[in-house]
């Protein structure tokens, strides 16, 4: 099966290969692949908590996964993109 990209999908879920150290407050835990994406929305989602904006410019977006699930957690909130 393939991802956007042509990355194959299988490579994100796989328990093997390196992790990457993350830290969650005072958690610390070692994730791969695609484990790294939920921790990144993690830290953006704590961030919007925090800052409780009208607005959200993600620059350089991608494919707009980020906004898309943020949007989800937030939809009271104006979310755009620029590339």
């Amino acid at each position: 099966m393939k991802a956007y990209g042509g990355t194959v999908l299988s490579e994100h879920l796989s328990k093997e290969g390196k992790a990457t150290p993350c830290l969650w407050g005072d958690d610390r835990m070692l994730a791969r692949g695609i484990g790294t994406k939920s921790v990144h929305h993690m830290l953006l989602k704590r961030s919007i908590e925090t800052v409780k904006p009208e607005s959200v410019l993600e620059v350089g977006s991608g494919y707009g996964i980020n906004l898309f699930v943020l949007a989800g957690y937030f939809p009271g909130i104006h979310f755009s993109e620029s590339n």
